[in-house]
This record gives C-alpha cells, structure tokens and sequence, in this order.
C-alpha cells in the first residue's frame, strides 16, 4: 500500500484548455490532452531494479550520460530484496535532481511495479528501460523523431544485442568505450530503418502518454514474467496504434541467461492464448519472411500507390515484411489488405491493414478482390496444403498487377522426417501437404503461362544426429551421387520459396 500524508494536497497544473476544434479525431483528442499538462518534462523513465546491482549501476550511469538532450523525470522502483542487495542505496546516492524513488516490500514482478510507477509518470512519453540495458548515444532523441513522425505510432524499441524476434544487431567492439563509439556511428536517425511490428520484445521501448492511456497499464497483471511484451504489444495495436521497431537506434542488453524453465515459457504462452481466444503468441506472429523476400523482391512501378495483398498469413507478418522492405525503395504509405480463412485472425489483421480484410472460404479469393489489383501478393499457407493449388495461383495471379510479383511456398514433402517416419520412427512430425516435387511443380506452372523462380530453400532446425542420418542414408542408396551436397540440402528442406512474377 502507498503511505500518504493526510495533510498532503496534490495539485495538478492544467496549462490551456482543449484547443482542438475537431472531436472527430481519436489520435488528436488524445495529443491535445496530453499537451494540456503544464510539465517541464519531455519524457519519464523508469528502471526497476531486485537485483544486479553491478548491471544496474552501468545502465543509469549511461543513462545519465547519454540522455542529455532530453529532459526527463526519473524513477527507480527497488523490488525488495530479502538478501539485501544495496540496491535502494544506490538508488538514493544517484546524482539527478528530476528523480523519485518507490520501494516495494516484496518482490511480485514487473506489472505490480509498473501500476506503481503509472501515478508518477509525466511528460508526452514513457520508457520502460531494464536494468541490463545500456543506453547509448542519440537513442532517446532518435525514437521520439519516430514517435513524432506519425500520429498513430504508440510504442517504439530499439534494436540491440542479445534479443530475439529479429531485433538484434550484432556490433563489433570489445570495450565499453568501442561498444559507445560504435553505437554513435550506427545511431543515426533514419526514417528508412523504421519497421511496422505485429509484436516487439520490450528492451528501452518508449510508449505515447496518449497511447498509454489507452492501453492502460503497460503489463497485464496475469503475466508474470513472460508474454507480457507481447501482450502489450497486442494491446497497443487493438488500441489503433502501431509498434514500430527502429532499426537506426542501437542499445546494448548486457542479458545474463538465468534460464527458465519450459513450464514457465508455457504457463505464460497459454495464459497469453486464453486471453486472446485461441491466438498463439509464438505460431501467429513469428511468420517472417523477410529474410526471404529481402533480396528478391523488386521496385513497383509506381511508388505512389502501391497495394498489398497477404493471403493465410495468420495475425499479417508477412505483409509487413514486405511494407517494411519497400520502404527502402521510398514506399511510405502502400495500402495492405488481407484474406484469411480463419476469423480469429480478423481483428490483428484489420490493425495492420488500411485497405480490404475479408474472412471467408478460399474459393471467394477472386470475388473478394475483383476490383483491386495488387503490386505484391504473399501466401503465408504452403501452397500444396490447399486442395486445389493450382486454382488458389490462377486466383492470386488474376489478381496482380501488370509487373506484379506473387511469393508462395511450397511444402517439401520429400524431406528426412517423412523418410523417418516412413521407417517406422516415432517422431513429432505430421504432413498434410499434398506430395508435389518442387521441379514438377515449377513445370506446373509453366504450363500454366505463369513465370516462376525458386528463390530460397527454408530449411528445417537439424541436429547433427539427422545431418549424419541423412549423410548415411545417401551414401547407401547412391555412393557414387555427384551432387551430394545438394541431394543432403534437398531432404532437409522445410519448403521452397517461390517467386511468381506477371509479365
């Protein structure tokens, strides 16, 4: 419980009246409240420290170092710790004068610390900072560009190291000193480098005061620990706003793996999937395509109006891979629209999508968007787990565009598991695909009239166990195969990557 003095009175200063002359707006109204505070602060940043005081020392002495082109308010929250830790000394022995300081008698984990810290939050943003990260030069001032650029931006994180969810990137340095230097270099504020997210890992993630009141509580008291990031993540995207990874600020995660268990990692994924009425937070988010499609997609005819078109791609990754890598061509504002077969999926799509989102049998694809035509068409279903694939291809192909691009994937159904499986092995692997080689297919297609390319091979996450499996089993059947190496990367193949283009 907070101890209050009786006697205290709280005042709250309110600056100007609303302004805005138009109610019509969401994302106005909310602005113009938040302006109307009379605060002296830009931002609030928060720490929460149990223990690591070595790491937590690092963080706010870069903090106070590198943050000085922004005013902000300081509060450092101590989760008491039963050892004692010289945490709260510290706390207290900080140098900045703009601080306030919570002591919590016990430690219940990060949400109940953050419904403590939302009462004393001032200013137009707030940042949830860990006490393992390290910040560095220019990252505050580079993610508020981000967050000013666009009204509906609402929560923004950095890249850096020791991260997953395709948030990291690797510097090279030694020292502290050459980690700093290489940050300032790669710190750069670059409009190119901002990336639409379904979902962020939160590591020194700035949130919109309007965007926060909003959302309310920036973690959800059912998470303990893990999958709260990607709740508040969903949250902020059902609330209307977008999550934005900005790839041109760099902060070091000086992360220690404790290691958890799997129990955990599930009890939390299952507490996220209850919530979110059958949404998996790992199966429905983590469809990147990226990686694949990065090199081998190419400029639209007309940058100005540019549209999108994600077929079965569950909550809509890949239709914001591709928004994110044409933005590198200088393609700021595509339409994206999105059929799916699954309704569940219907709300986390309409939040990324301002064009068209229809649910309905995959045989209504054409009638569905008959009317559009698109630059680019991604299927996130393998295309041989339809029943009628080459249909589901005339469909998507009527609908491109003159020079339009059509990216599929095609399930290896001829791979090491099957040949496992086949031999009597009890192993996780079920395939509904119908058996379709990649060379027949892509014969398939050319006697449809369709222009095909096999771009990328995604293969499965095999162990040496496998790979020497693999090894034997060709070395039997063909000792004398010339082309072994490419026989052993054809039966460890997941799926082909297609490229469809329309001449």
């Amino acid at each position: 419980m907070v101890e209050i003095n009786s006697n205290e009175i709280i005042k709250v200063n309110i600056s100007k009246k609303h302004e805005s002359n138009d109610f019509t707006d969401i994302y106005a109204n909310r602005r113009n409240l938040i302006d109307s505070y009379n605060e002296d602060v830009t931002a609030t940043i928060a720490i929460v420290a149990y223990n690591r005081l070595d790491l937590t020392k690092i963080c706010i002495e870069s903090l106070l170092k590198y943050t000085t082109d922004v005013r902000y308010k300081l509060i450092l929250v101590y989760n008491e710790n039963e050892l004692g830790n010289g945490i709260l000394d510290y706390f207290k022995s900080v140098n900045y004068k703009d601080k306030i300081i919570i002591h919590l008698t016990g430690n219940l984990g990060a949400p109940i610390a953050y419904q403590q810290i939302s009462k004393f939050v001032e200013g137009k943003y707030f940042v949830h900072l860990p006490n393992d990260v390290i910040v560095t030069k220019n990252w505050l001032t580079n993610l508020i560009k981000c967050a000013e650029s666009d009204p509906t931006i609402g929560m923004i994180n950095p890249a850096s190291s020791n991260v997953s969810n395709f948030q990291q990137v690797n510097l090279e340095f030694s020292t502290y000193d050459e980690m700093q230097a290489a940050a300032a270099k790669y710190n750069v504020s670059d409009p190119n480098k901002w990336k639409e997210r379904i979902r962020l890992i939160t590591l020194g993630t700035m949130f919109t005061r309007e965007c926060l009141s909003a959302i309310g509580d920036v973690f959800d008291l059912a998470f303990v620990h893990d999958f709260g990031d990607d709740d508040v993540s969903f949250r902020v995207r059902r609330a209307g706003y977008k999550t934005i990874f900005a790839c041109d600020t760099w902060v070091h995660h000086a992360h220690v793996d404790t290691g958890r268990s799997m129990d955990i990692l599930e009890n939390g994924r299952n507490i996220f999937k209850q919530k979110y009425y059958g949404i998996d937070a790992w199966d429905d988010v983590n469809n990147y395509v990226e990686h694949i499609i990065s090199q081998n997609i190419s400029m639209p005819n007309d940058i100005e109006n540019v549209n999108i078109l994600g077929i079965d791609v569950k909550c809509g990754t890949p239709v914001l891979d591709i928004k994110n890598v044409i933005r590198e061509y200088g393609v700021y504002t595509p339409e994206l629209s999105a059929f799916s077969r699954d309704s569940k999926y219907y709300m986390d799509l309409k939040t990324i999508c301002n064009g068209n989102v229809v649910c309905d049998r995959i045989d209504y694809l054409y009638n569905s968007f008959r009317n559009n035509c698109f630059d680019y068409i991604i299927i996130g279903q393998n295309i041989n787990e339809y029943s009628q694939p080459e249909k589901v291809i005339r469909d998507a192909y009527a609908l491109l565009k003159q020079n339009g691009q059509l990216f599929i994937s095609l399930k290896n159904t001829y791979n090491v598991f099957t040949l496992l499986k086949s031999l009597g092995h009890d192993i996780n692997y079920n395939e509904q695909a119908v058996h379709y080689e990649v060379s027949c297919f892509c014969a398939t297609l050319k006697n449809m009239g369709i222009s095909a390319q096999l771009i990328y091979l995604e293969r499965f996450n095999t162990n040496d166990v496998i790979l020497d499996f693999t090894s034997k089993i060709i070395d039997f059947a063909r000792p004398d195969y010339s082309d072994r190496d490419d026989v052993i990367n054809k039966i460890i193949t997941d799926r082909f990557w297609i490229k469809i283009f329309k001449n």
